[in-house]
């Protein structure tokens, strides 16, 4: 089970939590309202980081390997799908 707390950052993953950062808390929020749909890269380069104009930059993926790392055992939760973005899975 995963819990996210927007206010302090913090997930909680089968009661443990980890501390997240400000942008890899808003990508698992993104994530997370989606509900399961994917996510493509851009809406969520567009949520996070609104005032970025590069479309080339990999801030995204940076920062999802990241909140993966932190999610440890349960990283696989965030799913990438080829060619079209992002998902949590349920």
């Amino acid at each position: 089970m995963l819990e996210l707390d927007r206010v302090h950052r913090i997930v909680r993953i089968q009661g443990a939590p980890r501390a997240l950062t400000a942008r890899e808390s808003e990508l698992l929020a993104c994530l997370i309202v989606a509900g399961g749909d994917v996510v493509s890269r851009a809406d969520l380069r567009e949520r996070v980081w609104p005032r970025i104009a590069d479309r080339g930059t990999n801030l995204v993926e940076v920062h999802l390997s990241r909140l993966r790392d932190k999610l440890g055992p349960q990283a696989s939760i965030v799913e990438t799908v080829r060619g079209a973005g992002y998902r949590l899975r349920r």
